[in-house]
């Protein structure tokens, strides 16, 4: 039984990563955010959005990506 997914690797890579069900790649956020997923990985490393690089890969917390959203939301209300 697994607990989580796949997430493809490098070449140099040949044992399988998994990240937990919450975990979204690059790719998934920027679906979920409809961003670019350059945006994504730039916004990553500059620490502008909740994320976590492991084996050189950033990784995002779907729960931590949509807190980020609300507060994102209740910072532009109160501008």
């Amino acid at each position: 039984m697994s607990l989580g997914r796949s997430v493809p690797g490098d070449a140099r890579e040949e044992r399988a990563r998994v990240l937990p069900k919450d975990m979204m790649t690059a790719k998934e956020a920027s679906a979920y955010l409809s961003m670019d997923e350059a945006t994504v990985t730039r916004m990553a490393a500059e620490r502008r959005i909740p994320s976590m690089e492991v084996d050189g890969v950033w990784v995002f917390s779907k729960k931590s990506i949509d807190k980020w959203r609300r507060q994102q939301e209740q910072r532009d209300v109160g501008a």
